[in-house]
């Protein structure tokens, strides 16, 4: 008897639950009071076995088909079936799409399982897999999915990667050895030229009238004036005139008293009458300078008279200098900080060969500076002091500390009105090449005339192109 009153109180509660739910007008709330009352006669379900079923009406649960389940509608509770009497309730299993979808800051709510039924594991859909955050690991395939490797299209080729580009032909230059350039300037006629491409030794070999009677060597006596080299600057550095590159150069850099030292000379810097023009010509490279005055050329001292050829850099901007000055006759001075204080620039880039011709003339009471740039064969102006004094003159600067450096500075020199420089920390970093000194001033054309024989060079000798492979197809797998 008590058990039969037990299952009627069952019964009613199956009916008030849902009816509860359905006042209250909530999907949720409906969802809830379904779960709570399968779990009531789930309970109920343990003590009532001893009930047998109705003999006339074995009920069986219809399975819900996965695609066929219609959605209740947002607004309308989910109708209530009254059970029957007679037939023995089974709990109502939930259907697979219609469990709602947990929040992303929520777990899942847990749904208990009927006691006797065997409780399976859901399997993930394959297109409902959660991507992995950025900072965590991906979630791992199912152990029981089988994992079959891509095949490759039938047509699909290989690309060429990126860095596989077909070779193209190079141009290769061969050594030149033109003597163009050095017959050009011995054709003007220097006093002095030195053309630095000795390979060892501490002397840089010299032509011109300097070096003694005949306008040379005599009766097997070295040149007078061939250059003494001081310190280790590189010899033998590559040559910076195209037109022999089989010849070299010198190489500097920068260490103290390292420099090629002239020696007096009437036809340089001790003839008492002084001169009344001069031209210094050379090529040059420089390199990390330091933010420092570095001397290419410079003859003479700071207190007297001479001349400099210079280069500086500051920051990203490199400049090339060039300065003369007469500072000990007070009717003809100029380079002071009154008359003619500041020098020739123009701007060059490091580690780039030039060619610069500095002009004096007292013709033309002018400094002019000249400068060949490698994007060009014309020689050009760098820049120019004018208004010198009449009667102006660079008088005899030597006797001790006034001679001509290649590359330093022996006792000082100036770089302007009112800077010298000593010879400690001036030393030039970079390479000099192919110095000559005249003593008249070379017009433009002369100075072109040099600058196209250094250019001159064979003609560039051109292998056959190379024709480059095909891609080949990628093998069918």
């Amino acid at each position: 008897m008590v058990t039969k009153l037990f299952a009627v109180a069952v019964t009613s509660l199956l009916v008030s639950v849902p009816a509860v739910a359905v006042q209250l007008n909530g999907r949720m709330v409906a969802e809830i009071g379904v779960n709570n009352v399968q779990a009531v006669v789930s309970q109920s379900a343990l003590i009532r076995r001893d009930v047998p079923a109705s003999p006339t009406a074995k009920e069986t649960p219809a399975k819900p088909k996965a695609d066929d389940v219609a959605e209740p509608e947002a607004d309308k509770p989910a109708p209530v079936v009254p059970a029957s009497p007679t037939a023995k309730e089974t709990p109502a299993k939930p259907k697979a799409d219609e469990v709602a979808e947990p929040e992303a800051d929520k777990p899942a709510p847990v749904v208990p399982a009927s006691p006797t039924a065997k409780e399976t594991p859901a399997k993930p859909k394959a297109d409902e897999v959660a991507e992995p955050k950025a900072d965590e690991p991906p979630v791992p395939a199912s152990p029981n999915a089988k994992e079959t490797p891509a095949k490759p299209q039938a047509d699909a080729v290989d690309e060429p990667e990126a860095d596989e580009t077909p070779a193209v032909a190079t141009t290769t230059l061969p050594p030149t050895t033109s003597d163009a350039y050095s017959k050009a300037v011995l054709k003007s006629k220097p006093v002095a030229y030195w053309q630095l491409g000795e390979l060892s030794g501490n002397r840089a070999d010299a032509q011109g009238p300097a070096c003694g009677q005949d306008g040379g060597v005599s009766f097997g006596d070295p040149c007078a004036i061939a250059g003494n080299i001081l310190g280790t600057p590189a010899l033998g550095s590559n040559s910076l005139i195209p037109s022999n590159t089989n010849d070299k150069a010198i190489s500097f850099d920068g260490s103290s008293n390292q420099e090629v030292v002239i020696p007096d000379s009437a036809f340089l810097n001790t003839n008492d009458e002084g001169y009344l023009a001069r031209t210094v010509e050379l090529w040059f490279e420089a390199g990390d300078l330091g933010g420092i005055n570095r001397t290419v050329y410079e003859e003479g001292n700071a207190p007297h008279a001479g001349l400099s050829i210079y280069a500086s850099d500051s920051g990203t901007t490199t400049e090339l200098f060039m300065y003369a000055w007469d500072r000990g006759n007070n009717e003809v001075d100029f380079g002071t900080s009154l008359i003619n204080p500041d020098p020739i620039r123009c701007a060059i880039q490091k580690d780039t060969p030039y060619y610069v011709a500095l002009v004096f003339s007292n013709a033309d009471l002018a400094v002019t500076g000249y400068i060949k740039r490698p994007t060009s064969n014309k020689v050009e102006l760098c820049g120019k002091m004018t208004g010198l004094p009449k009667s102006v003159k660079l008088r005899h600067h030597g006797h001790g500390g006034g001679n001509a450096i290649i590359g330093g500075v022996q006792g000082t020199a100036r770089a302007t009105g009112t800077t010298q420089m000593d010879g400690n920390s001036h030393n030039f970093v970079g390479t000099i090449d192919e110095v000559a000194v005249y003593n008249r001033a070379l017009p433009e054309s002369e100075l072109q005339a040099h600058v196209i024989a250094a250019s001159t060079a064979p003609a560039a000798v051109t292998p056959a192109p190379i024709v480059a492979a095909a891609p080949v197809k990628a093998p069918l797998k």
